[in-house]
């Protein structure tokens, strides 16, 4: 295929295509052999982006500190990796749940992101936590017990708590409630409430 997952226009447009010809068109879908073929060769070439497009490095705390050019390219990697990551949860409901889930939280998310995300530390976390959280589809958000985040969020769940222990100490308590509402908003109500309880901090409805 000539699109390049990369290239958040060409998703937009591509995506945008093709939930509207779903909506118009209701016997397009999987049962369709030639939607079949179209939707597995957009899988396919998301795989070869993530083979072929994502780095993330890895430096040490000490160099960050002193370096402004590591700082600079792990905070370009991380963001580079984010984009990718929205723009394959834009073929939500285009793509199965379970390859979806697959492509942005399995092999990208935790994989590439996590690792950025761990490396950064908590300097500038809300942004990039957020910019992750708010690309999520709200259907995956409705677990059936309504308590616990999706599973693969796990990770992110456990960075957001050492963000907010870092936020304690250096008492920022508005990048805490917003760690806080990131929790609400993904339903890790198990996590939520050990940050309110520890820190003292209402919950928000």
């Amino acid at each position: 295929m000539v699109w390049d997952p990369v290239s958040k226009t060409q998703t937009h447009n591509l995506a945008t295509l093709l939930h509207g010809l779903v909506d118009t068109y209701p016997t397009l879908n999987t049962s369709s052999k030639n939607t079949a073929t179209l939707l597995k060769s957009i899988s396919l070439r998301i795989n070869v982006s993530l083979d072929e497009d994502t780095f993330m490095p890895l430096f040490a705390n000490d160099l960050l500190l002193k370096s402004v050019e590591a700082r600079s390219f792990l905070h370009r990697q991380i963001w580079s990796n984010i984009k990718l990551y929205q723009n394959i949860l834009q073929f939500s409901c285009l793509l199965s749940d379970s390859k979806l889930r697959h492509l942005a939280l399995d092999s990208l998310l935790n994989r590439y992101i996590m690792l950025g995300l761990q490396c950064a530390g908590p300097d500038g976390c809300l942004k990039r936590i957020k910019a992750v959280t708010d690309a999520l589809p709200s259907h995956w958000l409705k677990t059936p017990d309504g308590e616990k985040a999706l599973p693969e969020l796990e990770n992110l769940c456990r960075f957001i708590r050492s963000c907010a222990k870092a936020f304690h100490q250096s008492n920022n308590r508005d990048e805490l409630k917003g760690l806080l509402r990131v929790l609400v908003s993904i339903h890790a109500h198990d996590h939520a409430t050990w940050m309110s309880e520890e820190f003292s901090l209402r919950m928000p409805k």
